[in-house]
């Protein structure tokens, strides 16, 4: 068995790491600068919310910001907003600004990984640990766009950073605390889904401690952490706790687009493809698996491991870190593997302590295995993106699971300039147009990319979307009272047969596209439709009616 030295696997992992975090990090801002519209209807949604955070503190200062930040979006925690804030408000709003943004905690992020990692198992697991969630494709995926996930991997990597500096150690540092609690009350401003991940977390730390399993924190360190998280998280939750947990309950169990099926061992196993393709990337997942399989088989062997108390106790924390949230999903309608993608923090950390443990990071062969491992994950996700932009589109196009894999988040997505859409509307003379229409996908043809360019200047607009799949049959009556309350109808008859099947189900939303249209072109209350030709690669035509001026629209509430 040859052992790189100590030193030599330090700098190596480190270089390792260094290297290929750059890459991932150089690949994210490419792909961010050839996009400069939103590329799905969570992310078009929090940048209009980000463009009216600053246009209420042009407009009424800290009280209009304060206004807008605590209760324009109920249901949404806004930490991404915030952390907006000072960059957007110096330098103004931009979808490219917010995604370098996002960009930056994800790189805070890693560091911190690192450093969690790196007090239980020495600077090779840190790297480690980074190394591997770097290269996790729903990680890239959730941290070049503006999400939400980048203010909750802040918030909990902050919080396992924190938690292991003093995990048993008698003596225990004020700093470390308040850092704790800082991060927690961070995290309930980040998403829900924070107290599945810290909330095991911690009740799992306050018990071994509290049983003194572990010399260290004492529970009134904890006790006190929670206390000032409490203090942190009372301003936003005092107001909204039951708009928010309803809207993430109804995100969880009533969101049936992205669903997989009933819970079953058919769909857990879907769910189990969908995860190793989309979440960890399959030669993540495989190191994953050896990695584990020889723990087991020391055990089994009776070899003995050299975990120490610290580490073995912080392995069940990152267990208890990352399992609630994966296993609730098992049993949800909400399958979108982005939901999940932060219990990869605790998972990458456990990983990383088992590795270094085993010498994965120091047993020469077991070295280059996990180095070829991640250099493969590296080619899978650069490669495709050294094609020409045309055929990015096409591979994305074909792709069948509702997130990317490796060898597709970092490829091209199409981009609709709906501004022409308001200059449309200013040149009939319509200053606050009552928009709806049909069809769409969640890409680029939905409710808040629409909205953009009136949120982008400040301006008055409401969209509607007249049907979707999830309400079952059109009721008609309904459809013709909202088109004749509309200044302008919007659908695309020929994007019918573009559409593809996918996991988004946007080939369902635009199977009555045409009889739209067709409604339309025989309703005298509209002039003839204008064509707006959308897109780069895939060209879409999409026809715009106008109300008739001399006709006065009809009220629908």
């Amino acid at each position: 068995m040859h052992l790189l030295s100590k030193t030599f696997a330090q700098r190596f992992w480190l270089v390792l790491t260094v290297s290929i975090v750059s890459v991932v990090l150089l690949a994210s801002l490419f792909w961010v600068l050839n996009h400069p519209y939103a590329t799905t209807w969570d992310e078009a949604a929090y940048i209009n919310r980000a463009y009216e955070d600053v246009g209420s503190f042009q407009k009424d200062g800290l009280y209009g910001l304060a206004k807008s930040i605590m209760g324009a979006d109920r249901g949404r925690p806004p930490a991404n907003r915030l952390l907006a804030l000072p960059v957007t408000l110096l330098a103004g709003v931009s979808p490219i600004l917010l995604r370098l943004v996002s960009l930056s905690g994800w790189a805070l992020s890693l560091g911190l990984i690192y450093l969690a990692a790196q007090r239980l198992a020495g600077p090779t697991a840190g790297a480690f640990a980074s190394l591997w969630l770097a290269l996790c494709p729903i990680a890239i995926l959730s941290s070049m766009r503006f999400y939400t996930e980048f203010s909750l991997f802040l918030a909990i990597s902050a919080m396992l950073f924190f938690l292991f500096q003093d995990w048993n150690h008698q003596q225990t540092s004020p700093c470390n605390w308040i850092g704790l609690g800082l991060a927690l009350g961070a995290g309930t401003w980040a998403k829900p889904t924070f107290i599945l991940i810290a909330g095991p977390v911690i009740l799992l730390a306050l018990l071994l401690s509290w049983r003194r399993v572990v010399t260290g924190p004492e529970p009134k360190f904890l006790l006190k952490a929670l206390a000032l998280a409490g203090v942190v998280a009372a301003p936003w939750w005092l107001l909204n706790a039951q708009y928010s947990l309803g809207n993430a309950t109804r995100s969880s169990t009533k969101f049936v687009r992205h669903s997989m099926g009933s819970p079953s061992l058919e769909t857990w196993a879907k769910w189990l493809i969908a995860f190793v393709q989309t979440a960890t990337g399959p030669a993540l997942a495989i190191l994953a698996v050896a990695i584990l399989l020889n723990l087991l088989l020391k055990g089994y062997l009776k070899q003995g491991l050299d975990l120490n108390l610290t580490q073995k106790t912080a392995l069940w924390l990152c267990c208890a870190g990352s399992l609630p949230l994966l296993t609730a999903q098992l049993f949800a309608t909400n399958h979108n593997l982005r939901l999940v993608s932060p219990s990869l923090l605790p998972l990458a950390i456990g990983l990383a302590v088992i590795a270094a443990t085993l010498q994965w990071t120091q047993i020469r062969l077991l070295a280059l295995t996990a180095s070829v491992v991640f250099c493969t994950q590296l080619f899978v996700l650069i490669t495709p993106t050294l094609r020409d932009p045309q055929a990015q589109f096409q591979a994305v196009q074909a792709k069948v699971f509702l997130t990317d894999s490796s060898d597709t988040v970092l490829l091209r997505r199409e981009q609709w300039d709906w501004s022409p859409l308001r200059q449309i509307c200013l040149q009939h003379q319509i200053q606050k147009p009552v928009i709806a229409y049909i069809g769409g996908n969640g890409g680029a043809f939905n409710l808040p990319q629409i909205r953009y360019p009136w949120v982008e200047v400040g301006e008055a607009v409401q969209v509607e979307w007249l049907w979707r799949y999830e309400l079952g049959e059109i009721d008609w009556q309904t459809v013709t009272n909202r088109v004749n309350a509309s200044d302008v109808v919007l659908t695309a008859p020929t994007y019918v047969q573009m559409v593809r099947e996918n996991a988004n189900k946007d080939h369902l939303d635009n199977q009555h596209n045409f009889e739209l249209a067709h409604r339309l072109e025989t309703n005298s209350n509209f002039q003839e439709p204008i064509e707006l030709e959308m897109g780069q690669f895939e060209p879409v035509k999409v026809l715009v009616f106008i109300r008739q001026r001399e006709h006065t629209k009809t009220s629908f509430a």
